[in-house]
């Protein structure tokens, strides 16, 4: 595990980079690869903002009580998650989330495209 200095939404943040491994073994070349063209996919990963406030309106409107404007009241980035998956880039931005502290958020990257927003648990 590293960690990197991203900005994520027009916002510095300090994110663990977890590569998912066999024990006491390194990053594949394929997962070293699907790094370093994520951490590039900046527009990727701005466009993202808009599809995690859909979701959270969506899925929580109950629980909001005013219009999203600022997505950092309700999640924030934490660690940068490589799975060990060969035949596609995939990358989870996973984050703590207000409405559910446990679990928290992934926003699931593939290929450096987004792909969805999904609780953690769905991609740990």
């Amino acid at each position: 595990m590293s960690d990197i200095k991203m900005n994520i939404w027009n916002r510095e943040f300090n994110l663990e980079v977890y590569f998912k491994t066999y024990a006491d073994s390194s990053p594949t070349e394929c997962q070293e690869e699907t790094y370093k063209k994520f951490i590039h996919a900046k527009d990727s990963i701005e466009k993202s903002k808009e599809e995690i406030i859909t979701y959270i309106e969506q899925s929580y409107c109950e629980q909001l009580s005013e219009k999203i404007v600022n997505i950092f009241k309700y999640v924030i980035p934490k660690i940068i998650y490589i799975p060990k998956i060969e035949e596609k880039r995939q990358v989870a931005l996973l984050c703590d989330f207000k409405f559910d502290i446990e679990h928290g958020l992934a926003v699931l990257f593939e290929n450096e495209k987004f792909k969805e927003v999904l609780l953690q648990d769905g991609i740990l």
